[in-house]
């Protein structure tokens, strides 16, 4: 309100942004200057839009009929014609990309190994699994981690390497092996080695 910004957004560090994905390109001033892979100006530094933003009302006034994209199709030519649109870092925020499944499995072990160490976001993380999903039961043993339904159908013997998350009412066959994999609510997984995957 103070620096009449049509628009605040909340911004994080994160690797590969700016080149291998796009991201919020702002100025030594923290306001925002372009969205993208592509540096709009000189001195200008990438970050990662973290999916909170505060609006002004003036917003109403920018938005195109019809369908439309809010960082490219209304902030970006509300910047271009001189509108303020500004950052709020928070270069502590701990941010994960999961678009794919790699970087899927990624977090997932990540935010396993938090839980399991006991640091502030492991223990939140732990919090917010209890409130929403108290029938799941971390089981940890050397290096692995594995985060169980109580309501899964789990062949006695089911080897586990690494980590290993198994979702609600997953039925797993006799005679599967899972090593690093996400097993979805509901699944259905057959005999057999399973590696790095996401099972559905």
């Amino acid at each position: 309100k103070r620096n009449q910004a049509v628009a605040t957004l909340l911004v994080c560090p994160l690797e590969g942004v700016g080149s291998k994905i796009p991201g919020v390109w702002i100025n030594r001033r923290g306001m925002v200057r372009g969205f993208g892979k592509v540096q709009p100006e000189p001195e200008t530094e990438c970050f990662h839009y973290a999916s909170f933003m505060l609006f002004s009302n003036e917003i109403w006034s920018l938005l195109p009929a019809g369908g439309s994209n809010i960082l490219y199709d209304v902030l970006e030519p509300a910047i271009k014609q001189g509108a303020q649109v500004e950052s709020f870092r928070a270069d502590d925020l701990l941010w994960f990309e999961t678009g794919n499944v790699g970087d899927y499995l990624s977090a997932t072990k990540r935010c396993l190994e938090m839980m399991v160490e006991g640091s502030p976001l492991g223990l939140c993380a732990r919090d917010i699994l209890n409130h929403h999903a108290p029938n799941y039961t971390l089981r940890t043993r050397w290096d692995r981690c594995h985060l169980i339904s109580d309501t899964a159908e789990i062949p006695t013997g089911l080897k586990l390497n690494g980590f290993a998350v198994i979702g609600d009412r997953a039925q797993v066959a006799a005679g599967a092996s899972l090593q690093d994999c996400v097993v979805l609510p509901d699944a259905t997984v057959a005999s057999g080695l399973h590696r790095a995957e996401v099972l559905i």
